[in-house]
């Protein structure tokens, strides 16, 4: 399973996505870089029927909030072949990442 860059904190362990100079909770400077779990559950979601123009012909697509198991909040996009039955609670894992985004399944 595909894993997310992240940096934890070693003061606190609380963990951010993306790089910070100083921790958010305790605001420690002590990062280290990790590799996060894909694993999470839908927080919120959304189905786009009309996309921006460089996702045309992608539509109708989801677009989730997953809160990782670790932690973080992260946004993606749902693969799902079924859009009308997705509900927040519902357990993901990151298949897989390319230039645009995070791509989950429902598991």
């Amino acid at each position: 399973m595909p894993k997310i860059a992240g940096y934890r904190c070693k003061a606190c362990s609380s963990i951010a996505l993306s790089y910070r100079a100083v921790c958010l909770n305790c605001s420690s400077n002590k990062l280290e870089k990790v590799e996060v779990d894909g694993k999470g559950k839908i927080f919120a979601y959304t189905i786009i029927r009309i996309g921006p123009e460089r996702f045309r012909n992608q539509e109708p697509y989801a677009v989730v909030l997953v809160k990782l198991g670790s932690g973080p909040l992260v946004t993606g996009r749902l693969v799902a072949d079924d859009l009308e039955n997705i509900e927040n609670g519902m357990n993901v894992v990151l298949e897989k990442q390319d230039d645009v985004a995070y791509w989950f399944k429902i598991v």
